[in-house]
C-alpha cells in the first residue's frame, strides 16, 4: 500500500476530524453567500451535514496497544472523507485486556457515552482485532445509549 503522508493522523483517545479544510471551506462558503448574519438555505444544509460524522471506532485484541491499529486508522482517516472521525481507543492497553471482556467493555462504553454524546454521530462503526471485537460487541450491549 502506497504510504500515507504525514499530515493525515488519526488520534488515540481522542476524536480528530480528518479534513478540517473541507469543514471550514464550508462555513466560509456559508458566510460568503448570504452573509455572516444571514446564510442561504444551501449553506446552511451543507454546513449541518459537515457536523454529522461517520464514527469509527478501533480497538486492539488481548495483550496490545493502540499504536497496533494505528495504520488502519491512517487508512482510515486518509480515504474516509471529511465527515469520518476515527477513534483509536487506547483506554486499554498491555496487562488491562486481561482483566475481563465486561470490564473492558464498561471501560470502552464510557468513552463511547462521552464521545458519542459532544458529537454528531450519524453512522457508528466498530472495528475490533480479535478480543477487541469482543470488547466492542460488549460495550454495545452493555449500554444501548451507545446504540
Amino acid at each position: 500500500l502506497a504510504r500515507l503522508p504525514a499530515r493525515m493522523e488519526a488520534t488515540r483517545s481522542h476524536v480528530a476530524m480528518v479534513d478540517e479544510n473541507n469543514a471550514m471551506a464550508a462555513t466560509t462558503a456559508a458566510h460568503e453567500t448570504g452573509g455572516p448574519d444571514a446564510p442561504p438555505a444551501a449553506a446552511r444544509s451543507v454546513s449541518e451535514k459537515m457536523l454529522e460524522t461517520h464514527l469509527v471506532v478501533l480497538q486492539h485484541g488481548l495483550g496490545g496497544v493502540a499504536d497496533h491499529m494505528e495504520y488502519l486508522a491512517k487508512l482510515l482517516c486518509s480515504r474516509g472523507g471529511p465527515a469520518v472521525k476515527v477513534l483509536n481507543l487506547d483506554v486499554l492497553s498491555r496487562r488491562e485486556t486481561f482483566r475481563g471482556i465486561d470490564t473492558c467493555g464498561a471501560l470502552v462504553a464510557d468513552v463511547l457515552e462521552k464521545e458519542i454524546g459532544r458529537s454528531n454521530v450519524r453512522e457508528l462503526s466498530m472495528i475490533g482485532y480479535s478480543l477487541g471485537g469482543l470488547i466492542l460487541r460488549f460495550a454495545l450491549g452493555d449500554r444501548k445509549s451507545v446504540v
